[in-house]
């Protein structure tokens, strides 16, 4: 099969909707099929033969950002070219506009893949929140029903788009976890480099210093966590606009040698960050699946989370990780539960491992596979009809 992505989200930018294409990508070219990326161009952007690339601009909320001028005189004749099968778009804006363009084009099959909840995102319009709020339900609703076929990465999104009256074919298919690097790395080098010692306790958060990944709400928790065991660390491994805050905040609450700001790291350096700590502590409230949840899993993490979102999917509360109301001294007690007893941590811990083999990459691309062999199966069932 020939398939197209395109994606406004891409390296050397990195995201969890750059992860899952990568996943994809990696696992279906490993089964002998073919896959054409089109995404932005960065300034320092890898030049690869199957990745086509726009011409950009720096996004205005976030500079690391590029956001794609969707604009090509040749990508219609190109795509014809590449004798692609199917698009599958990752975004319903700028790239994926233009997928869906093409496939109309073209008369191809059209997929998307609901990566954001983007009317949670609303906070950062500068007015009018509820009104971005309606208006990206709105065109989220509009964008799912072009298509042939759109993929929920949880059964969470799944019902949210069902909420929103969409009626095109849906399919939950999560972002497997490829499990090779955790069975392989040595992570010995993060404990030694931030001088942990062994007898520490490391919680760890993996994602964007964005507001709406909650870390204000973490590091609160974070303080209460102390009050009952000091020999505990706080890793955050991401970047974003909310940095500099947190880290005035970290300052301000006397947190400076508990709270370690490790950045944006490499997705193969990220995984020795979970196979170093002790516990996975999310809390976000606007994830469709929390792809990082799963990887955390993936390193034996047991994990500790908001109960909202796609937490509550990829968390079976009780018995991989808690599930906690969005209450500070809740998730500091839920923390303190999973670090102070050990046969319930460890049993937790086996139990994360047997989650992430469950989703493991190649699970997931079968079942992606299925998706597309579906909706082509229909099309051309429908076109004998006609004929």
């Amino acid at each position: 099969m020939r398939i197209g992505f395109f994606t406004d989200s891409y390296k050397p930018y990195m995201s969890g909707v750059v992860k899952s294409i990568d996943l994809f990508t990696a696992e279906l070219l490993k089964l002998g099929h073919d896959v054409y990326i089109f995404a932005p161009n960065y300034p320092d952007a890898e030049r690869k033969k199957n990745v086509y690339r726009f011409k950009s601009v720096p996004a205005p909320t976030n500079p690391g950002f590029r956001l794609a001028i969707p604009i090509s005189n040749r990508v219609v004749q190109e795509v014809k070219e590449l004798r692609l099968d199917i698009i599958h778009t990752h975004s319903p804006f700028l790239m994926g506009w233009l997928g869906r363009y093409v496939a109309r084009k073209l008369d191809l099959p059209l997929v998307f893949t609901y990566h954001t909840l983007y009317e949670e995102y609303a906070h950062y319009a500068p007015v009018g929140k509820e009104l971005a709020r309606r208006l990206a339900i709105k065109y989220s609703r509009d964008y799912c029903q072009s298509c042939d076929l759109v993929i929920a990465p949880t059964k969470f999104v799944e019902k949210v788009l069902k909420d929103y009256q969409i009626t095109t074919r849906l399919k939950t298919v999560a972002t497997g976890i490829d499990l090779t690097p955790y069975r392989e790395n040595d992570a010995s080098w993060v404990r030694e480099k931030y001088q942990i010692h062994d007898k520490e306790k490391v919680l760890l958060f993996v994602g964007r210093l964005g507001q709406e990944k909650n870390v204000t709400f973490l590091l609160k928790a974070f303080r209460k966590v102390l009050d009952s065991i000091t020999n505990v660390r706080l890793l955050l491994v991401g970047d974003g606009p909310e940095r500099g805050r947190l880290e005035r905040m970290v300052e301000q609450i006397s947190l400076n040698d508990k709270v370690i700001f490790a950045g944006r790291q490499e997705p193969v350096k990220v995984v020795d960050y979970y196979l170093a700590s002790d516990l996975f502590v999310f809390p976000s409230i606007t994830e469709t699946q929390g792809l990082v949840t799963l990887e955390a899993m993936a390193g034996g993490l047991p994990v500790v989370a908001v109960n909202a979102a796609g937490s509550t999917v990829m968390v079976d509360d009780g018995f991989n990780g808690l599930l906690v109301k969005a209450d500070q001294y809740l998730f500091a007690e839920a923390v303190i539960e999973l670090l102070t007893h050990e046969t319930r941590y460890n049993l937790f811990r086996k139990n994360a491992l047997k989650k992430a083999e469950q989703l493991s990459i190649e699970n997931m691309t079968a079942e992606l596979l299925a998706g597309y062999r579906e909706i082509i199966s229909a099309r051309e069932s429908h076109q004998q009809h006609l004929a």
